[in-house]
């Protein structure tokens, strides 16, 4: 028995930008609250079909080229920058108050400063971690010394015998 087969539609998509979804970038840049009905409206199309170019990877990518022209250069800074200028300009502010004399510097402000300061040069809590070395050798020894102090401590003990339930259980056979 054959079935038919259903195939969706291909989704529609404009291949490439022209001149019109340009007009539209324009439109969206010099007002970013318009709705696609109202860009439907203002160029003649219908709102689906408005939809299909907006949901298009073309018109994606040229919407972003042309939001990237004209982004101001203090937005598009990168965190990193703007975290130095922000440490700066507070390094400057806090050096400005501790320039007073001290008894017109809060204890709170010296103290903090100080916290910073340390933690700036690696003497605080973001010192980073030494690496620790662990020779072998050193291992064997404590491992030694724990059963000769373990002996000490019980006397001679009888080691440990699994019962023969256990082992009947495990399918375990013990040799002596």
């Amino acid at each position: 028995m054959n079935t038919p087969q259903t195939h969706s539609p291909a989704k529609p998509e404009i291949a490439k930008v022209r001149y019109t979804h340009d007009a539209m970038i324009d439109l969206i840049i010099s007002d970013p609250w318009i709705s696609q009905n109202q860009i439907a409206a203002y160029f003649g199309y219908t709102v689906s079909w408005v939809s299909i170019i907006f949901s298009s990877d073309a018109f994606k990518e040229r919407l972003e080229m042309r939001k990237e022209e004209l982004v101001n250069p203090a937005i598009r800074a990168t965190l990193e920058e703007r975290m130095k200028a922000l440490v700066t300009r507070s390094l400057d502010v806090l050096m400005e108050k501790l320039n007073k004399p001290a008894s017109g510097v809060s204890d709170t402000v010296a103290l903090r400063a100080l916290e910073l300061g340390a933690k700036a040069i690696g003497m605080g809590g973001n010192a980073p971690a030494t690496p620790v070395t662990i020779n072998a050798g050193h291992i064997e020894n404590l491992a030694e010394r724990l059963v000769q102090l373990r002996g000490q401590a019980y006397g001679a003990m009888k080691p440990l015998q699994p019962s023969p339930q256990l082992l009947g259980e495990c399918n375990v056979e013990v040799i002596q």
